[in-house]
C-alpha cells in the first residue's frame, strides 16, 4: 500500500518545477506516496495564513503553487505526505515567534505553543485536503533543554509531571510523548492519519498513541 519517496524541500531548496517532475518520477515507477519534508533548520518551505512569518524568504512555495501540486499529484494518482519537523528542527520559528515558540533550539512547551502549532497542522491538512497521512516530525529534538525553560517546567506540573523529585531524562520524556500525542490527537481530529519519526526512547513506547483512526 505505501511504496514511497522522501524529497528534503528545507534543507536543500527545491523551485516548484521539480516537485511536479517528482510526481511524475512517483507516477513511472508507479510509488504511491510522494512524502515532502517542508521545515527543517535550513528553512520553511510552506506558506502560512496563520503564522506568515515562518515563510523563509525566497525559499517557500505560494499557495496557488501548493493548490496545483496537490491537484497535479491527484490526477496521477500519487498521495502527497506533508511533514512539518518539530519539536526539533525549529530555527525559522525562533526566528520569527520567538515569543511564542522559544529559541532554545527546541519548541518550548506550554498552552499557547501547543495551541498555536495544532493550529498549524490543521492549516496543513486543510492545504492537502487529500492527503491521508500528515507527517508531524519528531526526531532529533535536544530534549533537555526544556529543563531550563521555566515555562515548560510550569507546564509540565500542569501536566501532573513530577518536576521536583523525577529526573531530567524522565521529565524530558514525558513532555516528548505529551507533545507527539497532542499533534497527533490534532491529525486525527481532522480525519487524517499522523505519521511520527521513532525519536522517542523504547521505554516511552507504550504511552506514545497508535491509533491511527
Amino acid at each position: 500500500e505505501y511504496r514511497g519517496l522522501m524529497i528534503d524541500l528545507a534543507r536543500d531548496w527545491h523551485p516548484f518545477k521539480y516537485l511536479i517532475s517528482y510526481i511524475d518520477a512517483c507516477w513511472f515507477y508507479k510509488l504511491s506516496t510522494l512524502h515532502l519534508h517542508f521545515t527543517d533548520d535550513q528553512s520553511y518551505t510552506l506558506p502560512s495564513r496563520l503564522y506568515p512569518k515562518l515563510s523563509t524568504p525566497g525559499r517557500h512555495y505560494s499557495f496557488e503553487e501548493i493548490e496545483k501540486l496537490c491537484a497535479y499529484a491527484k490526477a496521477r494518482g500519487i498521495r502527497l505526505m506533508p511533514e512539518i519537523d518539530v519539536p526539533g528542527h525549529m530555527t525559522s520559528f525562533a526566528s520569527a515567534y520567538p515569543e511564542l515558540f522559544g529559541n532554545r533550539g527546541i519548541i518550548c512547551q506550554h498552552e499557547e505553543s501547543v495551541g498555536a502549532l495544532a493550529a498549524l497542522f490543521k492549516e496543513v491538512c486543510e492545504l492537502f485536503q487529500d492527503s491521508e497521512r500528515i507527517h508531524i516530525g519528531g526526531d532529533e529534538a535536544v530534549l533537555k533543554n526544556w529543563l531550563d525553560c521555566p515555562e515548560c517546567m510550569k507546564y509540565a506540573r500542569s501536566l501532573g509531571i513530577d518536576t521536583e523529585t523525577a529526573g531530567g531524562e524522565e521529565i524530558c520524556n514525558e513532555l516528548y510523548v505529551n507533545f507527539i500525542n497532542k499533534m497527533a490527537e490534532t491529525v486525527l481530529e481532522m480525519g487524517r492519519r499522523p505519521v511520527v519519526w521513532e525519536g522517542f526512547p523504547k521505554e516511552m513506547n507504550r504511552k506514545v498513541s497508535r491509533r491511527i483512526d
